[in-house]
C-alpha cells in the first residue's frame, strides 16, 4: 500500500505543472485601466519550473520576453500568485493602447496565448439642441461610448 501511494505521489510530482490552455482567452481593458492576464496550472497546488510571459508586439512577428526591468513595463507589471504556487497570473496596471496584443505564458511543455485588446475612447456622436438664458450656466455633455474608458486627451 505504502509503495502505491508513493508511486502514485512521485508520479503527480513528475507531472509538474500543465496550463489552462484548452481556449485562447480574448480579453478587453480600457486606457489608465488595469488586466488580469490569466494563466495557471491545471493543478492549483502544482510548482511549476521556469516560466516566462512573452508578448507579440502588433507591429512585429517575434515573441518578446515581458520583464519589470524593461522600461516599458516598470511598475506596472507583476505576478498575481496569492498562496497558490500554481496560479502565474500576470497583472498589468496603467495600460496604454500600445499594452493591446498577444500574450504567452509559458511552462515546459504548454502555452496559454491571450489576446488583449484595449480599447480607446470614442465619443458619443449625438447632436443636440440646447437652450440657454444669459447669465445662466449650461452643461454640454461629451462622453465616451465606453464609460470605462479614458481619452489620451482632453480638450
Amino acid at each position: 500500500m505504502q509503495v502505491g501511494l508513493y508511486l502514485l505521489l512521485v508520479l503527480h510530482i513528475a507531472e509538474g505543472c500543465k496550463l489552462n490552455d484548452e481556449k485562447i482567452e480574448e480579453i478587453t481593458a480600457y486606457p489608465g485601466g488595469s488586466v488580469l492576464l490569466p494563466c495557471y496550472c491545471t493543478d492549483p497546488q502544482a510548482t511549476p519550473g521556469r516560466f516566462t510571459w512573452k508578448k507579440l508586439p502588433s507591429n512585429k512577428t517575434k515573441w518578446e520576453e515581458m520583464s519589470s526591468e524593461r522600461i516599458q513595463y516598470r511598475d506596472r507589471v507583476q505576478l498575481v500568485n496569492g498562496h497558490s504556487p500554481g496560479n502565474l497570473s500576470l497583472l498589468i496596471s496603467h495600460l496604454t493602447e500600445e499594452d493591446g496584443g498577444w500574450y504567452r505564458c509559458k511552462v515546459e511543455g504548454s502555452i496559454k496565448d491571450i489576446s488583449l485588446t484595449v480599447e480607446g475612447c470614442t465619443l458619443t456622436k449625438t447632436t443636440l439642441d440646447i437652450t440657454a438664458h444669459t447669465g445662466g450656466s449650461v452643461l454640454l455633455p461629451c462622453s465616451c461610448t465606453e464609460l470605462r474608458a479614458k481619452p489620451k486627451t482632453f480638450t
